[in-house]
C-alpha cells in the first residue's frame, strides 16, 4: 500500500505518550510517520493524537 502524496504525520511521541501514560508501539509510530492518520478503506481508523488528546483513547488494558 503506497503512501499518497504528502501523507505522514510529525508527532511528539514523548509528549503524547506521557499524556497517556503508556509506550505506543514503534510499529504504530512508524506507520504513522508514513501514512498518518485516517482509514484505510473506511473499515480501519487510525489515530494520531496530540498531546493534551489523550481522553480520545481508552489505554485500559
Amino acid at each position: 500500500m503506497p503512501p499518497h502524496d504528502g501523507s505522514g504525520d510529525i508527532v511528539d511521541w514523548d509528549s503524547v505518550e506521557e499524556a497517556l501514560g503508556v509506550p505506543l508501539p514503534s510499529d504504530f509510530r512508524d506507520f504513522v510517520a508514513v501514512y498518518g492518520a485516517g482509514s484505510i478503506d473506511d473499515q480501519v481508523e487510525i489515530a494520531s493524537l496530540e498531546a493534551g488528546e489523550s481522553d480520545r483513547v481508552d489505554s485500559r488494558p
